[in-house]
């Protein structure tokens, strides 16, 4: 039975139990229990506390002997221990645990895509960890995570989403870093990952008359032209509403999904030829109302979403995709070798918006004015735009091709001092 002691030239309790040791053999083990055992009067009180430490210790060694002191048991120990000095249970998380509340926490503030993509690394990670998601934080390794980045590359995932990938988990375990689970992060020294990188490609202003001729409808039509002439993302613009759009103004103003969080919206002049096409469409009394009615109940991504649906557009207009096969290395670890070969596409929707920064820049717009049509004014900085300024930005805009009437010779805007 465990018992307590003073220990001659400490001010401590000191606690003694039995144990069986590896053996066979019956051991007797002293240890302090860090509790004085004179105080104004609270020798009484911190005579029992000191027992009660006692007889946890002797319940540890008695589980450990036993063969079942497992890492939680120990911690149940740990935190029983810590609650008879603080009244407060030790905090502790597994790894899974962490994760949940960790996601939790980061919900409000992202936006729905990036919660997503955060979702499917931590869903990943998890299940690359396997029975080890459930082990307490602490005991994570830069192992781990190594293997988890190589599960990655093996995977034949761009080195831009496994770094991405990489650098969402060394978020999360930094977090706990901060909030004492651990006291280093194992993700911190874990190496990037390199490879080729894809450069994207634009399409040729004969390619674009190609892809109108070739789209299945009206909606389709314009939204590329809005591709082209906003440099938008195809989620963004299959639903916007007609709210957006001002021809009276001559503008267009609509919050990007990447940029919602900081509030930053896109706020351009209407090229002519998307400001004519704009005007031939039959306009809705309701803002509210989608710009185009059946794109806007469709998803960007899957078999039958829009990014599919324009690379079948492509196909039938006969504009090569550039499709390339990708496969990279890691600086470090098991996985030395280069992954199975992935298909991507040089040449997307997105490539619209590369098409519309190289006309320009051929056109001579200066580089200022190309990142004001291309890198999201909101729209507060766009109403302290001069006249002037807004002038030049449509003359920036002016350069790009009117793709409905190929003939029309675009002007050159001066470039801006």
């Amino acid at each position: 039975m465990a018992y307590v002691f003073k220990n001659p030239g400490s001010s401590f309790w000191y606690a003694g139990f039995d144990f069986i040791g590896k053996d066979g053999r019956t051991h007797r083990a002293q240890r302090s229990t860090k509790i004085l055992h004179s105080l104004q009067g609270e020798v009484r009180e911190n005579h029992k506390l000191a027992e009660k430490m006692a007889a946890q210790f002797e319940e540890a060694a008695r589980k450990g002997s036993e063969g079942h002191l497992a890492i939680a048991a120990a911690r149940a120990v740990l935190s029983e221990i810590t609650e008879l000095f603080t009244g407060t249970k030790l905090e502790t998380a597994t790894v899974s645990e962490h994760f949940a509340s960790w996601l939790a926490n980061k919900k409000p503030g992202l936006a729905k895509h990036t919660m997503v993509r955060y979702e499917i690394v931590t869903r990943d990670f998890l299940a690359c960890l396997g029975q080890r998601a459930d082990i307490p934080l602490e005991y994570l390794q830069e192992t781990d995570v190594i293997a988890f980045r190589d599960a990655e590359t093996r995977a034949s995932k761009s080195s831009r989403t496994v770094n991405l990938s990489l650098k969402i988990v060394r978020s999360a375990l930094e977090t706990a870093r901060k909030r004492g689970f651990i006291t280093h992060n194992p993700a911190a020294g874990v190496n990037t990952v390199t490879g080729e990188a894809i450069q994207r490609e634009p399409f040729t202003a004969a390619e674009i008359e190609k892809l109108l001729a070739a789209a299945p409808d009206v909606e389709w039509r314009g939204l590329i032209m809005l591709g082209l002439y906003t440099g938008g993302r195809i989620g963004d613009l299959a639903h916007l509403k007609w709210g957006n759009v001002n021809l009276v103004t001559g503008t267009i103003t609509f919050q990007p999904e990447k940029t919602k969080k900081s509030k930053k919206k896109v706020s351009l002049p209407l090229h002519p030829a998307l400001s004519s096409f704009l005007l031939s469409l039959p306009s809705a009394d309701d803002d509210s109302a989608p710009l185009f009615p059946k794109m806007n109940a469709k998803k960007v991504g899957g078999e039958h979403g829009l990014s599919r649906l324009f690379a079948r557009i492509m196909a039938v207009a006969g504009v090569d995709s550039m499709t390339v096969q990708t496969g990279f290395h890691a600086k470090s670890g098991d996985s030395k070798k280069k992954g199975k070969a992935r298909s991507l596409a040089r040449r997307s929707f997105h490539s619209l918006r590369h098409t519309a920064v190289s006309m320009m820049a051929n056109a001579g717009v200066s580089e200022e004015l190309r990142r004001k049509v291309t890198l999201h004014s909101d729209s507060e900085i766009h109403a302290r735009y001069t006249h002037h300024e807004t002038g030049t930005l449509r003359a920036a805009l002016g350069t790009l091709p009117d793709v409905m009437h190929p003939q029309a010779v675009p002007k050159v805007a001066p470039s801006k001092t």
